[in-house]
């Protein structure tokens, strides 16, 4: 019996597709339909490897995962695909899986399908300390609020956190206070 087959990582594949996609001059929900949500789906135990369309993981809860994250994130892959301005919010996370702070994709690590997927980091709290080591003179929390597309408060709870930490300092600068990073 000769290797197994690699396959490429989900995303690799549907943005190499949606390239192709675009290049033809299809629509977003075409590309879709064909390429994500094609019926029937192809894993990799699938003959001929569903020609055109993304190759899910054989396991179950595995390949569901995989479904659910995607889907989760069909929007951005839209606002992709049609050449839309990127959020503060998706800035924030190229930012962190470019460090790789992100949990990996659920097929390249081996879970078992009776447990919970991994939870991924707190990415907040590291957009909010990245941002603010960018900004030497700081920045207030309505500033960091809307430079990286967050509430308010959760904005407020990632820089108390910082500060428990000491990684983050408040700069009391009359009606609002300046936040910085210490290091």
């Amino acid at each position: 019996m000769g290797q197994p087959q690699k396959y490429e990582e989900i995303s690799t594949q549907i943005l190499r597709l949606a390239r192709q996609h675009r290049r033809e001059g299809a629509s977003f929900d075409v590309f879709w339909s064909t390429c994500v949500d094609a019926h029937p789906m192809a894993t990799t135990a699938t003959p001929r490897n569903g020609h055109g369309q993304v190759i899910w993981p054989r396991d179950t809860a595995v390949r569901q995962y995989e479904q659910a994250i995607v889907a989760s994130c069909k929007a951005g892959w839209k606002r992709a695909y049609e050449r839309w301005p990127v959020t503060g919010r998706e800035q924030a996370l190229q930012l962190l899986a470019a460090k790789g702070l992100l949990v990996p994709s659920v097929s390249a690590v081996v879970a078992a399908p009776t447990r919970k997927p991994p939870r991924p980091r707190p990415v907040h709290r590291e957009a909010v300390l990245e941002l603010l080591a960018d900004a030497p003179d700081g920045l207030t929390r309505p500033e960091i609020s809307e430079r990286l597309d967050l509430p308010v408060y959760t904005a407020r709870s990632a820089l108390r956190r910082l500060r428990e930490r000491g990684e983050a300092e408040c700069l009391a600068d009359g009606r609002q206070s300046r936040w910085r990073a210490t290091g």
